[in-house]
């Protein structure tokens, strides 16, 4: 039953994801109805331990709910996901697919998005990835970074011998 909901909420979240990675042409965006009526019924169910979370610890449903509240005051008022700014998409985004991993017990398949500059530019891009993938891109940075270091030649005289 746990699936069933978390798979609604990756559903919504694909949406608001597609919704972001669109391009700024004058689409009108995701409408936010549906994603506030889920979550609205989720806290519910989470704050009394029922439905769908019922299997999940007093922790993890108040870690829920604190996330929920916040995506829901982010969103309040709001019709659409173009009425956020470029930061409150990528937090909303992000808020989605932490309370989507919470539901389905999937912490390290959780898409996070964050927006960053190239070098040179200053256009932001909004550059998503799952937290495994982030994970292994830090530790193959790491290695080559490593690699380098342990390869480069430090001694005076400019002789490296083996």
């Amino acid at each position: 039953m746990r699936n069933a909901m978390g798979r609604a909420v990756f559903v919504l979240a694909l949406g608001l994801v597609a919704s972001f990675c669109a391009s700024a042409d004058d689409s009108p965006g995701r409408d936010l109805t549906d994603i506030r009526d889920q979550q609205l019924e989720l806290r519910a169910e989470a704050q009394a331990g029922e439905g769908v979370l019922e299997d999940m610890s007093a922790a993890e449903r108040e870690e829920l709910v604190a996330r929920q509240s916040r995506l829901l005051a982010m969103i309040e008022g709001k019709d659409n996901v173009n009425e956020l700014d470029d930061q409150g998409q990528v937090e909303a985004f992000n808020l989605l697919e932490q309370i989507n991993a919470t539901i389905n017990d999937v912490q390290g398949q959780q898409m996070v998005c964050e927006l960053t500059r190239k070098t040179g530019s200053h256009r932001k891009t909004k550059v998503c990835m799952t937290v495994a993938e982030r994970e292994m891109l830090r530790e193959d940075s790491g290695a080559v970074m490593e690699k380098a270091k342990n390869g480069l030649c430090f001694k005076s005289g400019g002789s490296c011998g083996g």
